[in-house]
């Protein structure tokens, strides 16, 4: 009020000269009124769609036991990593190293997935130039991943993972834990890479680089299990097996394969072939049967052809 009876500003005449919001008038006609007009504020609650899908007792129960044997698991390797090192610093930088390796393989069964569902939505078409791209970029973002998370652990064997390559490598202070989870990651990059080769063959496009990569970790990787190999041996194990491994790509593919046959096959379509007579419709022949009557009809003596399918449209 003190600004329009000083200079007598009004909304469709701003008389004061001021630049931008420093006119009170102007100012004032950018501010929302929110009860003057309707911003679609809602007349009743709202709540945001929720996708979750409850799981069953059977599902859940296979959930719960997974994770008690996860949780047993872990603290069994706590108290092999305590027993090995006692001191809480060396342990806990043990501990760091195993979660390394065990999300390295996790990243792998993660990624053998992602590509499947991506091949499974190809399936029965030709892929282009742009496909094939896609696919060898994802291979080689995948192996980049991998390369760096196998570095950690490996420079923890003793290894020299920088500088000139070769001579002695320095004493191994693992631990039997850390050198059989080692063994479990080289043999789940085994399977791992054969997918990739594999598939590089049946897209033909055997990419140079991709190639090179993986001779590059697996490089890394032999040199690692021979001192993997050297240091279990100490503790008086002659040779191990590897424990875990992951599902090759094709087993991946044909599983997740088979579930989307079973989910998109209805019942009808084994109950029900293109030869088969017509369904019984409802009382009085129904609002379909004139139609498929007169569809049978073409081609045939009695009325068939063009004329029985209009007619059997008509008597709808």
């Amino acid at each position: 009020d003190r600004h329009v009876a000083q200079y007598g500003c009004s909304p469709g005449n701003l008389k004061c000269g001021l630049i931008g919001n420093q006119c009170a008038v102007k100012a004032d006609s950018f501010q929302i009124n929110y009860g003057l007009d309707d911003y679609g504020y809602p007349d009743g609650d709202v709540y945001e769609p929720s996708d979750i899908v409850e799981e069953d007792d059977e599902a859940k129960a296979a959930r719960e036991a997974a994770e008690a044997l996860k949780e047993k698991k872990s603290l069994e390797r706590q108290a092999g990593l305590k027993a090995h090192y006692g001191k809480i610093l060396l342990v806990s930088k043990a501990s760091g190293s195993c979660e390394t390796m065990d999300v390295a393989v996790e990243t792998m069964e993660a990624r053998q997935t992602t590509w499947a569902e991506k091949q499974l939505g190809k399936d029965g078409t030709e892929l282009d130039a742009d496909d094939k791209k896609a696919e060898i970029t994802g291979f080689k973002e995948a192996l980049n991943e991998l390369k760096l998370e196998i570095l950690k652990f490996a420079e923890r064997s003793g290894m020299k993972m920088s500088g000139a390559r070769g001579g002695p490598s320095n004493p191994d202070p693992r631990s039997v834990i850390e050198c059989k989870l080692s063994e479990d990651v080289y043999a789940a990059f085994k399977v791992f890479c054969t997918g990739i080769t594999d598939r590089m063959k049946e897209i033909k496009n055997e990419d140079k680089m991709t190639k090179n990569l993986i001779s590059a970790i697996m490089q890394i990787f032999g040199d690692l299990s021979a001192i993997n190999v050297a240091t279990l041996k100490k503790f008086g194990i002659e040779k191990y097996e590897p424990e875990k491994t992951i599902k090759t790509r094709k087993e991946v593919f044909e599983e997740m394969k088979k579930n989307v046959v079973v989910e998109e096959a209805p019942e009808e379509y084994y109950e029900e072939s293109y030869d088969a007579p017509p369904r019984a419709g409802p009382p009085g022949g129904g609002m379909g049967a004139g139609l498929l009557a007169g569809i049978q009809g073409r081609g045939g003596g009695g009325g068939g052809g063009r004329g029985g399918l209009l007619a059997g449209i008509q008597g709808r």
